[in-house]
């Protein structure tokens, strides 16, 4: 700091000093050696960093400092009102440490994972539908079917035969259920779940290098190289950033692959069902 005060003009230095409530009397030297004390004991004070407002080099000063202050990069002399630190986005940014391609894929992950939540939320949603207050339609006998009321939402009631059956019996309508449950299936299996298994494929093929998003690199080892070309940068991640991909596609992946799977099982239980009774008209001679 002397020598930056040491360009300073002598109306420079007084108007420093009164904005430091600092006495003003005495020679250049003696300014200057004011001033000097002063950013010692400041010195010891607590720092504050920020930005200069030509430059953007980060300047640090004591946090109760309120006069001016001139930016050793470029000259700027700035008055400095109890700034409040605002914190950078890498400080407040999890993925900072990541590349640019690296953050895009997680967050992209992340979004496919929120989205498999949402799928599954729906799913659920669409089953509880028309069972509120009516779990004593489960399971009825034939016999008792058309006898048993049915409870609408409003409080009325109308025939359990007269749900689902094309016309709003409720004042409500909520007697017509299946359509609205149907379309929510719909939503949440052919179109939220898809999309979240497309997004985290997207998220774990689209990592920068095999070492940031391969499976084999949530644990990993010593032996894990990089390519020279690659910078510093683009080599650093984060575990917690290599789970949210691989677990966007595994959780994606595993509901997908289950609900195929159950899709299949109904597809060859509904054969075996046709085939039996077909087998047994066939024996009975039809």
């Amino acid at each position: 700091m002397p020598d930056v005060y040491n360009d300073w003009n002598v109306t420079n230095l007084k108007d420093e000093l009164r904005e430091r409530n600092l006495p003003v009397s005495g020679n250049k030297s003696a300014l200057i050696e004011r001033l000097i004390n002063n950013d010692k004991e400041l010195h010891q004070e607590e720092k504050t960093e920020f930005e200069c407002a030509s430059c953007d080099s980060t300047l640090r000063i004591a946090a109760s400092h309120t006069g001016r202050i001139k930016c050793p990069h470029c000259g700027e002399i700035q008055r400095i009102n109890n700034r409040i630190k605002i914190p950078k986005l890498p400080e407040v940014n999890l993925f900072s440490n990541l590349s640019s391609q690296n953050q895009k894929a997680t967050i992209v992950s992340g979004i496919a994972i929120l989205t498999l939540i949402m799928s599954g939320f729906m799913f659920h949603q669409a089953l509880s539908i028309g069972s509120d207050g009516n779990e004593h339609t489960m399971d009825v006998p034939y016999e008792e079917i058309s006898s048993t009321t049915w409870n609408c939402k409003d409080g009325t009631q109308v025939m359990l035969l007269d749900v689902n059956n094309g016309v709003e019996d409720c004042p409500d309508g909520s007697d017509e259920w299946a359509e609205t449950m149907i379309g929510m299936m719909f939503l949440s299996c052919c179109v939220l779940l898809p999309l979240s298994l497309i997004m985290a494929v997207i998220g774990i093929f689209t990592g920068q290098w095999r070492d940031s998003s391969g499976f084999d690199t949530i644990l990993p080892s010593a032996d894990t190289l990089v390519p020279d070309s690659v910078s510093q940068t683009e080599r650093t991640d984060s575990v917690l950033a290599k789970t949210i991909r691989i677990a966007g596609i595994s959780l994606s992946g595993s509901v997908v692959a289950i609900l195929l799977i159950g899709i299949i099982i109904v597809i060859l239980l509904f054969i075996f069902v046709i085939w039996t009774a077909i087998s047994a008209g066939g024996s009975l001679g039809f």
